[in-house]
């Protein structure tokens, strides 16, 4: 088992580079990858406290050609990492066991936004900018298609951005589609309800 530990930093590196990775190529960062930045960290600090006897008595011998290969072997391993981690967000696959479906779509909206041919925005202008049942049916939405685009905005802080757009009360969600505005929802609505309400503004 300690043989194993001191040959954890590599997958610490790994973990930590494949969180980095996911977050360039997402721009979203989750509490998911939070956990494995601090896990990979855990491994890299214990491998190196197990090692530090060997580190300091190899520290006058040469071991250039080791490092080359251990550091090819590690960015091939990212490297395949993030590989997949790219199909995995352009090909992306939830499993909801919840009866109401709370974490995917429809199967409505699914196919409306496949058939999308024009660029949507959605303005989400909610207290604190923040609202996490909206947030996760928005984020489906982009990850289901590359049209999506969604911003959340904290009225208190952008005032003259609420005015801009016409909002008089919050919570209120507010869908562009071709630079038009589609629909307008004013109050906090439902996951499926809000879902609903959104569709023929997407067809």
């Amino acid at each position: 088992m300690k043989e194993q530990l001191k040959k954890a930093d590599i997958f610490g590196l790994v973990l930590v580079a494949s969180a980095l990775i996911a977050w360039f190529i997402r721009k979203n960062w989750t509490y998911y990858q939070t956990g494995v930045v601090i896990a990979g960290f855990a491994l890299i600090v214990i491998s190196l406290v197990l090692k530090s006897a060997e580190i300091r008595a190899g520290l006058g011998r040469r071991s250039t050609k080791f490092g080359i290969n251990s550091g090819i072997s590690v960015l091939l391993f990212v490297g395949v990492l993030a590989f997949v981690n790219y199909l995995g967000d352009k090909h992306q696959k939830r499993f909801d066991m919840t009866t109401e479906h709370l974490h995917s779509l429809g199967d409505e909206s699914t196919k409306v936004l496949g058939e999308l041919k024009q660029d949507v925005q959605v303005k989400a202008f909610f207290p604190g900018g923040e609202e996490q049942t909206v947030r996760e049916l928005l984020n489906l939405y982009a990850h289901q298609s590359g049209r999506v685009k969604v911003e959340f905005i904290d009225p208190d802080k952008a005032p003259q951005t609420a005015a801009q757009y016409g909002v008089m009360s919050i919570p209120t969600l507010i869908l562009f589609k071709g630079g038009q505005e589609a629909k307008k929802i004013i109050g906090a609505l439902p996951k499926k309800r809000l879902e609903q309400e959104l569709e023929p503004a997407l067809a």
